[in-house]
């Protein structure tokens, strides 16, 4: 991959898996719901980026009630440890990057939030980080003369309240506005 200048993401959940991949040095670990310290150290020193997906968990919690008692209990320990493993990572100071498996994209603001980050890094893992980490920083990831144009407006101010986020008022991709609300307060 280097060779051909990609990037390569590993899905990895365990600290076993995480710890392969890192020694393959993959530039990203998606999920990571179980880093411990030894990991989040090596991940640090190494420069690996962290993509916790956060949110589908709290969509899958969300819905718990109506699964089974035994497959609830679990998910309720793995979005705690996924919780426990992203205010790890934010506490040593990891590179984190907004990510989400189905699902889990409208809650993954407030994830990211209830983990730890603030409302600010939140959005900056959605936008510069994300395009840091693609290696797409010159095009995507702020606004900026000669960057893509895509821009996701709220009514009110996210970082006071990430909420917010949930309910777009005005989306512009490529130039185009896809969504406008028809009052911006």
């Amino acid at each position: 991959a280097r060779v051909y200048a990609m990037k390569v993401a590993a899905q990895a959940h365990g600290t076993e898996g995480t710890r392969r991949a890192l020694a393959a040095g993959v530039d990203s670990i998606e999920h990571g719901t179980q880093l411990d310290d030894e990991t989040v150290a090596t991940m640090k020193r190494r420069g690996t980026w962290y993509v916790p997906t956060l949110g589908v968990l709290s969509f899958m919690s969300e819905r718990s009630a109506s699964l089974p008692e035994i497959v609830a209990a679990k998910l309720k320990v793995a979005h705690e440890r996924s919780r426990a493993a992203v205010a790890k990572a934010h506490r040593a100071g990891l590179r984190i990057a907004f990510g989400a498996d189905a699902g889990g994209v409208p809650r993954e603001f407030a994830a990211l939030v209830q983990a730890g980050l603030s409302e600010m890094e939140a959005l900056q893992a959605a936008t510069i980080n994300a395009a840091t980490l693609l290696g797409q920083e010159s095009h995507l990831g702020s606004l900026e003369p000669g960057k893509f144009a895509d821009i996701v407006a709220v009514s009110g101010d996210p970082t006071k309240d990430i909420s917010l986020t949930l309910s777009p008022a005005f989306v512009m991709k490529n130039g185009r506005v896809v969504i406008e609300a028809p009052v911006l307060r």
